[in-house]
């Protein structure tokens, strides 16, 4: 996130980190709400293990966690994409 707002501070004229900040600001709070939800799911297998759930209601958070994580998963993906077609890890130090 650093090295992002170094980039845009840099040349924010420059048209392709006028199109990459955006996708890659969305990526990063796609990221963190993938964290946020497994998370939270992880404290319901420590429940369920911990036999302090049902396993019911462990399916069922389960079920909810999967389709969570596969909506959020697909969209992340599709911004990578779109952030790899405009080219904007090419200026990405990678080390």
């Amino acid at each position: 996130m650093i090295a992002l707002l170094f980039i845009t501070c840099i040349a924010p004229e420059d048209p392709q980190i006028t199109q990459c900040t955006p996708v890659l600001e969305k990526i990063i709070e796609t990221q963190g709400e993938r964290q946020r939800e497994f998370t939270t799911f992880r404290r319901d297998m420590t429940l369920y293990f911990d036999n302090d759930m049902h396993q019911w209601e462990f399916r069922a958070k389960r079920d909810i966690w999967l389709t969570t994580e596969n909506v959020l998963a697909s969209e992340v993906h599709s911004l990578y994409e779109t952030a790899d077609n405009l080219d904007c890890f090419s200026t990405v130090d990678w080390y």
